[in-house]
């Protein structure tokens, strides 16, 4: 490697990082390079779309089950004052206790199957990511631009999928 500065954009096709056998020196290899890196550009986004939606099925499954649950109510009984309209000083002091010890509480229970799926699903994301990430600090400006192409597609074709 040479001692140049690198803080510019390369327009030569410098080898990428990883691939070191793949030489970027004809405008096929270039062009396939360019097209891997958008490819998985999208599909990292792709990733975080079916997270989401995988993610918000299983809180509507959850929401439902807990509903189904409550459905029936029995209004024979009579089940008082929820709350006294006077409230007494040693309730709410309690209620103030109660609420700062729960700091780190879980949105759910564990559940091992949505977990792994959780993490296999980012840790392919942020692998992802990093090698995206390899491949513009190596300064090529069509890798720059292939990548940013890809978030912007990305975004733009699947981005109502993930609000």
């Amino acid at each position: 490697m040479d001692a140049t500065n690198r803080t510019s954009l390369n327009t030569a096709g410098a080898s990428f990082g990883l691939f070191t056998d793949w030489p970027l020196r004809n405008a096929i290899n270039y062009g396939i390079t360019i097209l891997l890196l958008f490819t998985l550009g999208f599909f990292g986004r792709f990733l975080g779309t079916v997270k989401w939606q995988l993610e918000r099925s299983w809180r509507l499954a959850q929401r439902n089950t807990n509903k189904d649950d409550n459905d029936y109510v029995d209004f024979r009984e009579d089940h008082g004052e929820s709350e006294p309209l006077s409230p007494d000083e040693s309730i709410a002091g309690s209620e103030k206790r109660r609420h700062r010890r729960q700091f780190w509480v879980a949105g759910e229970g564990r559940n091992m199957k949505q977990d792994g799926i959780r993490a296999l699903l980012e840790f392919a994301r942020a692998a992802i990511a990093y090698i995206l990430m390899l491949a513009v600090m190596t300064y090529d400006v069509g890798f720059f631009f292939s990548i940013g192409g890809s978030v912007l597609a990305g975004e733009f074709l699947l981005g109502r999928y993930s609000r």
